[in-house]
């Protein structure tokens, strides 16, 4: 068994300009004799938002 816990990143560009999006994701995987490692499990939720510097 394994957990994996990540923060994703995205970045996209369009006609808008470039914007960023995250979000925390979480894998559970088990491992197999006959398939090998497999996902059992995934979580995600919103990414913790840095507060903006008054400077």
């Amino acid at each position: 068994t394994a957990v994996v816990s990540y923060t994703f990143m995205l970045t996209i560009a369009g006609e808008q300009g470039i914007t960023h999006r995250t979000h925390n994701e979480s894998r559970v995987l088990i491992k197999t004799p006959d398939k090998g490692w497999q996902v059992v499990h995934v979580h995600k939720s919103p990414a913790w938002q840095a507060p903006k510097d008054p400077n």
